[in-house]
Formats: C-alpha cells, sequence, structure tokens
C-alpha cells in the first residue's frame, strides 16, 4: 500500500482499489484492508470499513482501538457507541475531549505518571493541543518526552520550532530521554543540510554513550555529505571528461555507495506515510 502511495495515487485512489479488492475476496479481507488504510492515514475510509465488521468476532480489541482513533482523526468520537475498549489511556484522551477535564463523566483523578502517558497518548491520536491540558506545568524531563512523541508522530517542524527555543541542549545528560533530545536536534540539522552543526551533536552524543550506534552513523553520514558536497563544487570547475573529472566522479560515486549502506542502517528516524502527513503540521497552543 505504501507503493500505491509513493506511485502518485491519491487517497481516494488508494481507498478505492482496497476496498475493491477487499470485495471481491472474503469477508475477512476487510480487516487487513482497514489496517492499511489506517496506516496510511486515510482515516475516513478506513472508519467505514471498520464499522462494517465492528461485531463480529473476527473484530479484535486492537481493530476496535483503531476504529476508535480514526474516529477522533475525523473529529467523529461517540464512544458510547461503541464496544468497551480495554485501553485506558485512549478512553481517557476521547473522554478528555468530550468532557474536558472537570471530572465527574469526565476525566478521572490521574497520578503525575498517568497524566504524563495520557498526554503522550493524546499526541499520538492527534490531539497535540490537548496535550497540556491533560498534564499542566511539565517538569524539565516530562517536556522532553512529550517533544520526543511528537517527532516520532511525525510533527517534525513544530519539535525544530521547540527545540531551537531551548536554551541549550543536554549534551552530558546521560538519561535515556536527554540523548533522544540530542539526537532528534542532529536529525533536524541533518536535514536541513546543516552537517557540521549535526555532527558536532552526534559526536557529543556517543562521547555521553558510547554505545549509541545511531549517532555513530549519523556522525558519519555527515562527514560523508560534506565530502560529497566540496567534492561536487570542485568537479564542477573541472573539464568534463578530464583526469581529474574522472577522479573526483569516482570519489563522488564511492562516497554514494557508503551513504547507501549507512542507509540500510536505518540509524536515521522513518515515518509512516500517516506520520509523514504531520511534518508540517503546527499547534497555536501547545506548550506556550
Amino acid at each position: 500500500m505504501t507503493m500505491l502511495s509513493r506511485m502518485g495515487m491519491n487517497d481516494n485512489e488508494i481507498s478505492l482499489q482496497l476496498t475493491s479488492a477487499a470485495s471481491r475476496s472474503l469477508p475477512h479481507a476487510a480487516i487487513p484492508a482497514a489496517e492499511a488504510l489506517w496506516a496510511l492515514g486515510i482515516y475516513n475510509a478506513a472508519a467505514e470499513l471498520y464499522a462494517s465488521f465492528l461485531g463480529q468476532q473476527s473484530c479484535s480489541e486492537f481493530n476496535q482501538v483503531h476504529y476508535i482513533l480514526c474516529l477522533i482523526y475525523i473529529k467523529s468520537i461517540q464512544v458510547s457507541a461503541y464496544p468497551m475498549i480495554r485501553v485506558t489511556e485512549v478512553i481517557n484522551v476521547c473522554k478528555c475531549c468530550l468532557y474536558g477535564m472537570k471530572g465527574g463523566i469526565g476525566m478521572p483523578v490521574l497520578s503525575r505518571y498517568e497524566a504524563l502517558e495520557t498526554a503522550k497518548t493524546a499526541i499520538t491520536l492527534g490531539k497535540i493541543d490537548e496535550a497540556l491540558t491533560i498534564l499542566s506545568s511539565p517538569t524539565t524531563q516530562e517536556y522532553n518526552e512529550l517533544i520526543y512523541t511528537l517527532y516520532q508522530q511525525g510533527y517534525r517542524e513544530l519539535v525544530a520550532m521547540r527545540i531551537s527555543e531551548m536554551e541549550q541542549l543536554p549534551l552530558y545528560d546521560r538519561s535515556q530521554i536527554s540523548l533522544e533530545i540530542c539526537f532528534i536536534a542532529a536529525e533536524i540539522q541533518y536535514d536541513a543540510g546543516n552537517y557540521e552543526e549535526a555532527a558536532s551533536v552526534f559526536e557529543a552524543i556517543y562521547n555521553t554513550e558510547p554505545n549509541h550506534s545511531p549517532a555513530r552513523f549519523g556522525a558519519a553520514s555527515c562527514y560523508l555529505q560534506q565530502t560529497k558536497g566540496s567534492l561536487t563544487s570542485k568537479l564542477e570547475s573541472c573539464i568534463t571528461g578530464s583526469e581529474m573529472f574522472l577522479k573526483i566522479d569516482r570519489y563522488l560515486s564511492n562516497i554514494t555507495r557508503a551513504l547507501q549502506i549507512l542507509n540500510i542502517t536505518q540509524w536515521h528516524t522513518e515515518w509512516t506515510p500517516a506520520q509523514q502527513q504531520n511534518h508540517t503540521a503546527a499547534s497555536a497552543k501547545l506548550f506556550h
């Protein structure tokens, strides 16, 4: 299904392909079709398919959870109309969206840990403005965990803005969340083509945590990208077909192959097609 997306098909075309395939197959084919639409972020079509087999024995709790999430994404939440889902955080987010934080039929009183986990769940559901309603006045570590969750869900530009507002990165803190925030900051610099800045952060990470392999691969990718840029500039000033031109061209081919090998390690964060849709998303309220 990702291949269909990369071929340039729009959401409606992909949805028609999947639902058509499901209708021609056994009834159970609707379930993987709905899951595929869910993974691609085509939530309206996915919700329709989920609704078609709700209540059937083949409909698992996992499928029901995704159905609820689709309804949240398309702003069509009617929790009382569907089977009980034993996923406390999802239900709490639904209650927050429907009733606010006033207690009663709304949100229960949450411990600090429960509030943090529920706020993170809210972000994964696309309810980023509700996250700090659920977790007010976060500590630095809690704030970093919310930023990490945002990034994992594809909110790349929003995270880049928040990291840029930090007084300094926690470069020498060995806690896992601090390392993750630093790694995200380095990835953002790498994606922007700021390879020198990215390399310095990657280096600080593996100097603090020597076993952090992705940071080592990230730094190596930075060095290769810098060399590639330098050689490309030199190539442009060489006479086509000259000995120097051919020599630089061979170097560039080797660098390209080395970068491909590094990419196979999957050191860089990867997102699903649905999460990629969040790359340029922003919120007027989050983290004010």
